[in-house]
């Protein structure tokens, strides 16, 4: 995955990921270009599937309160 500094433009790197849920993960980047030095925080998130996998798993479900995502807490599955 290529990161790019919205402020410069160069290549940045990911520094940290914390997930939050199984389907989003915040990523911690900074940027390489040592005159610009920013850092952010980016998310990635699964959107949907193009086609069914071929492994039988069972569907994805997740319960969270407020107060898992505001701590950054993994939910408890069902």
């Amino acid at each position: 995955m290529r990161i790019i500094c919205d402020k410069c433009h160069g290549k940045a790197r990911i520094t940290t990921r914390r997930e939050i849920t199984p389907r989003f993960t915040k990523l911690y980047c900074v940027c390489n270009n040592a005159e610009c030095g920013h850092s952010f925080v980016m998310h990635l998130e699964f959107a949907h599937s193009l086609s069914p996998s071929g492994l039988e798993c069972p569907p994805l479900t997740a319960k969270f309160t407020h107060q898992q995502l505001a701590n950054n807490s993994r939910p408890t599955s069902q």
